[in-house]
């Protein structure tokens, strides 16, 4: 049986890949903080066996022991700290979970035990102000805002690491990737509560920002089953996660009221306090992902419905 530790396995993906990996070929081991939701934590703990450990991973002394402890097969950091409607907020603590983090994985990993594989989750915000819409694994960085910085800063750094010392590892280059399990502050979530609500009798508005901006959006289940499928088979390489397309956020929107016989247009009220100043319009090529054999198997459809309903029924989280 293999160990694994996820950095940020009570997050959205975290969750998502606990989930469909096999309880009898992985012992998932994951690090939180003293104020993680013990909700949350309880759920892993009994439903996927996730032994949990508070640990600062920004001090490289404490990294070390944990790992000495845990000596773990895999690791996957999906940590990543971002503000959707300030990003350039506390630009200090950004660097320290989107830069040194990896940094001290990769360090431990180069010193101690080269067998270990790393996963590291990367961001479309790398791309974020490129000029060409259509991006692949050929296409040249152009980061937008600290935190597409600080990923392509942990990007570049798996990649020489992988090159110089031989280290096991792969970048996934995630685009927008949505699901149940997505936090408050995303559209989607706050928009999938809304129709339940709504579903549920209540009378009231929506207030929202630009809808007129267009996204690559994904289940982010089939982006699960890409990392699962990746960690597997020990790939040793950088994969876009996408959709291969455009999706207007209007349309995206309006999906999860059409899904209920309901119409945007009765709820919504727009916002300009929810406008960004700078909208990536950006979409993901995942032929190279595909060329190994992922296949997406989720349409929109089907995401919203898994939204909404999950709202809908009260779930633990």
């Amino acid at each position: 049986m293999e160990k694994i530790l996820i950095i940020g396995a009570l997050g959205q993906d975290g969750t998502i890949l606990s989930s469909i990996l096999p309880q009898d070929g992985y012992k998932i081991y994951g690090v939180c903080k003293e104020n993680s939701d013990k909700l949350k934590i309880d759920y892993h703990n009994k439903k996927f066996g996730t032994e949990f450990h508070v640990v600062d991973l920004t001090n490289s002394e404490k990294v070390n022991t944990l790992l000495s402890k845990i000596k773990p097969n895999i690791i996957i950091n999906f940590a990543g700290v971002s503000n959707v409607f300030n990003p350039w907020s506390d630009i200090n603590y950004l660097y320290l979970q989107n830069c040194q983090i990896p940094l001290n994985i990769l360090e431990y990993i180069k010193k101690y035990d080269k067998d270990i594989y790393f996963f590291q989750s990367s961001s479309s915000l790398i791309y974020g102000r490129s000029e060409t819409p259509h991006i692949n694994h050929l296409s040249n960085f152009a980061p937008l805002y600290p935190y597409g910085i600080t990923k392509l800063f942990s990007h570049n750094l798996v990649n020489e690491y992988r090159k110089t010392f031989d280290i096991k590892a792969s970048c996934g280059v995630f685009f927008n990737h949505e699901s149940e399990h997505r936090g408050e502050n995303f559209l989607s979530k706050k928009v999938a509560k809304f129709v339940s609500e709504i579903l549920k009798g209540e009378k009231k508005k929506i207030k929202l920002g630009n809808l007129t901006s267009k996204r690559d959006i994904s289940h982010a289940k089939d982006f699960m089953d890409g990392v699962k499928f990746i960690i597997e088979n020990k790939l040793n390489d950088d994969y876009i996660f996408s959709s291969c397309k455009l999706t207007s956020i209007y349309d995206f929107v309006k999906l999860f009221f059409e899904t209920y016989n309901l119409k945007l247009e009765n709820f919504l009220e727009e916002d300009p306090s929810l406008i960004r100043k700078y909208e990536p319009c950006v979409y993901g090529d995942n032929t190279k992902l595909q060329l190994e054999g992922w296949r997406s198997k989720n349409n929109l459809e089907f995401l919203v419905k898994d939204m909404v309903d999950f709202e809908f029924n009260k779930k633990i989280f």
